[in-house]
């Protein structure tokens, strides 16, 4: 997100048929970076559904400005959960990025960064993964 000193964004997820499942609006820091927005654990959401298409905006209210997207739950094979569980946090992103289950990957890359920024084999998968998915603005983007 570019630095847009006070201004709102507002997000929302939606089903694919138009149906609100969450919905918040936040003032952001005053700098440019990449935030990570996650569903409330302490509300009453379900989870999403497997095989449902969610669309997702943000907007920087005022600018114009809107992002949109969608999701789709899956469920990873009995051996691929496995696989997952058995790996160390390097190697669990590899795999993601794999199989192309992006916004796992990118997460859990960005846990990785956060947890330890100074960590430059973390910081390189960052670039990396980002570089991969043509997202390489925002690899040198900090992290909020």
């Amino acid at each position: 997100m570019p630095p847009y000193p006070g201004a709102s964004v507002a997000f929302r997820l939606e089903t694919e048929t138009g149906d609100l499942v969450y919905a918040t609006q936040f003032v952001p820091e005053a700098r440019d970076g990449t935030y990570d927005i996650a569903l409330p654990t302490t509300s009453n959401l379900p989870p999403l559904e497997v095989g449902v298409l969610y669309r997702w905006t943000f907007e920087i209210l005022g600018q114009d400005l809107i992002l949109s997207g969608g999701i789709l739950r899956g469920e990873p094979s009995t051996e691929f959960a496995a696989e997952l569980e058995a790996a160390d946090p390097i190697e669990r992103v590899r795999l993601l990025t794999e199989t192309g289950i992006w916004f796992d990957a990118i997460s859990e890359a960005a846990d990785l960064v956060r947890g330890d920024r100074s960590n430059a084999d973390y910081e390189q998968i960052w670039d990396a993964l980002l570089q991969s998915i043509d997202l390489h603005k925002m690899a040198d983007r900090p992290l909020l």
